[in-house]
């Protein structure tokens, strides 16, 4: 979200009504994405559940990335609002689940300082690399480095899935 407002001034010449548009469509994602983890209600699946939203996100930022058509960025974003919810709302439930209640606290404050400060480290990249490289060529090289990633983690996630959704007590 920190850079929208750089795509929509110099990528569709719309200045604040798009940066309203691409941010009403991330935020209407988010919404559907949180509202879909809520109403499932239950730990089971959701390691598969997180690695295809993930997924989701990668693919999502991919099209936004080489979109020059404002419709299908504004889709893009959308997909990445309800990715990016499902992704970290279903990560912070297993972390929760398969954490030593003891724990719970230091590891949770843990996560959230990584959830709220890395986000910042990479808008402040991807401003920095599209001051040199222009301002969707940024977006396409995080969304190879994310697939990468992806690859990799999904397997390690999905190796400690009996695990990690195994119900606990509190």
């Amino acid at each position: 979200l920190d850079m929208l407002a750089s795509v929509s001034d110099t990528v569709f010449h719309m200045g604040a009504l798009g940066l309203a548009w691409l941010g009403s469509s991330a935020g209407a994602g988010a919404l559907m994405g949180g509202l879909f983890i809520a109403w499932r209600g239950r730990i089971d699946g959701l390691v598969r559940i997180q690695g295809l939203a993930i997924l989701g996100a990668i693919i999502g930022l991919a099209i936004f990335s080489v979109s020059h058509v404002f419709v299908l960025s504004c889709a893009a974003v959308w997909m990445i609002g309800t990715c990016v919810v499902m992704g970290s709302t279903s990560g912070d439930s297993l972390t929760q689940n398969s954490v030593d209640p003891t724990m719970r606290a230091r590891v949770t404050s843990v996560q959230s300082m990584i959830t709220v400060g890395m986000p910042s480290l990479g808008a402040v990249a991807i401003g920095w690399a599209g001051e040199h490289l222009g301002i969707q060529l940024p977006f396409t090289i995080a969304a190879g480095i994310g697939f990468c990633m992806w690859i990799v983690l999904s397997r390690n996630v999905t190796a400690q899935r009996s695990q990690l959704e195994r119900p606990r007590g509190t």
